[in-house]
């Protein structure tokens, strides 16, 4: 026998926001933002006495309709039983209330949230109840014809207009620089913390099978700094609270890094040549950005390879071989890795050295990886991909772009 059986009378149904003081909010139109809406129902038998449904049992027969016809919703609204990792409304008025209810009024929980892009949708949502043998009951506008009574035969229309508001917004694309706040950015060199101005710089003569010291300058420079990437300080109360890092796991042969999980690699490494030959001798010649993403310690651990240090090579107009090694810094350096935030730290080199003539630097041995990206999620659903590149011009040496924006603490 089931309890719908016993069904004398609906007494009450009604919706409302499970934690929302208003009767209207908004969600974004992403598919992952749900809002959770609270269902109470009171059924009573012949003996007036409340039918004692479980929460299961109830929830087979209640649907979300229309507020002014009392259809059911449907798409691009789509109506599910949890709330995902992304529920709640674009707000922060909350109610902290006690779900209990001392007139053992069942109740359950819906979540409806908006699966495609429309233009700002909205949506007024009433609620529905099948009754086994008996029929639909609402609280949309008119309600339905169904007689409130045993198999419906008898006693009068339930009518108990009930709603809330659901309106859409467009989400946000964290892939626009303008949705992003960054932290302690830098536009160039000039704005990262020097670790050494004075690192050996030497340079070698290149033959068949050895090397010759020609020449060595303390003029080798090192620098590091972090910077960390929000969701933009004008999206209130929006938080990064997932990501997905595109790793590169990128080496270098001539230092030995300490990267993500005390490994060997980083994100991003890129060399290219800043040689200007009008600047006073010894000049810049050749620049080096090694960054990590989200790595709770970043450095050097020691130099390595044949000389020791980072190595790039030249050629003169006389094609003679050159190499100039910088002997890095040891060093690791800590940092803070959040799920609100992406981190990016860097260690940045400066070869420097006299010119022998016509001489082009390249990198010695070791690919450039000039770019990573990082997937985020926010506390809405809202997604976007995060690309960080390394500078690859003389204007911002040493800088970080953010999606093609130099990361900089204006941003």
């Amino acid at each position: 026998m089931s309890k719908w059986d016993d069904f004398w009378k609906l007494q009450s149904l009604d919706i409302k926001f499970s934690n929302v003081s208003s009767d209207g909010v908004f969600i974004y139109e992403n598919g992952l933002n749900t809002i959770s809406l609270t269902i109470t129902c009171k059924i009573i038998d012949k003996n007036n006495k409340i039918i004692d449904f479980s929460e299961n049992e109830l929830r087979e027969s209640i649907y979300l309709c229309e507020y002014r016809n009392g259809q059911s919703i449907s798409s691009p609204w789509e109506v599910v039983n949890t709330p995902g990792d992304y529920e709640g409304p674009v707000s922060n008025d909350y109610l902290q209330h006690s779900d209990e209810d001392d007139t053992k009024t069942t109740e359950i929980k819906l979540y409806l949230r908006h699966r495609y892009q429309s233009g700002n949708d909205s949506a007024l949502v009433s609620v529905g109840i099948n009754v086994p043998a008996v029929g639909n009951f609402d609280t949309s506008e008119q309600g339905t014809q169904t007689l409130n009574g045993p198999g419906g035969s008898s006693g009068s229309i339930f009518k108990s207009p009930k709603k809330v508001s659901v309106k859409t917004l467009t989400p946000i694309d964290y892939s626009v620089p303008s949705n992003l706040t960054i932290e302690g950015g830098w536009s160039d060199h000039n704005g990262m913390v020097a670790i050494r101005e004075d690192l050996p710089c030497s340079v070698l003569r290149k033959f068949a099978d050895y090397e010759e010291l020609e020449g060595a300058k303390n003029k080798g420079k090192m620098y590091r700094g972090i910077l960390r990437i929000y969701a933009s300080k004008n999206l209130k109360n929006h938080n990064f609270i997932k990501k997905e890092v595109i790793r590169n796991h990128a080496e270098i042969e001539d230092i030995t890094l300490h990267g993500h999980n005390d490994g060997f690699t980083a994100d991003i490494i890129y060399g290219f040549n800043t040689k200007d030959e009008k600047e006073e001798m010894p000049v810049q010649v050749f620049d080096t950005s090694i960054a990590f993403i989200d790595a709770e310690y970043y450095g050097v651990r020691w130099n390595t390879g044949k000389g020791l240090g980072l190595s790039i090579y030249g050629n003169n107009r006389n094609n003679r071989a050159y190499i100039l090694r910088l002997l890095a810094q040891s060093g690791v350096y800590s940092n803070t890795v959040s799920s609100n935030f992406v981190s990016v730290s860097m260690l940045h080199f400066r070869h420097c050295a006299y010119f022998y003539g016509g001489e082009v630097w390249t990198r010695n041995g070791w690919p450039n990886t000039i770019q990573s990206s990082v997937i985020v999620y926010d506390n809405f659903g809202n997604t976007g991909k995060i690309t960080i590149s390394a500078s690859s011009n003389k204007g911002n040496i040493g800088a970080l772009f953010i999606n093609g924006v130099v990361a900089n603490s204006e941003n």
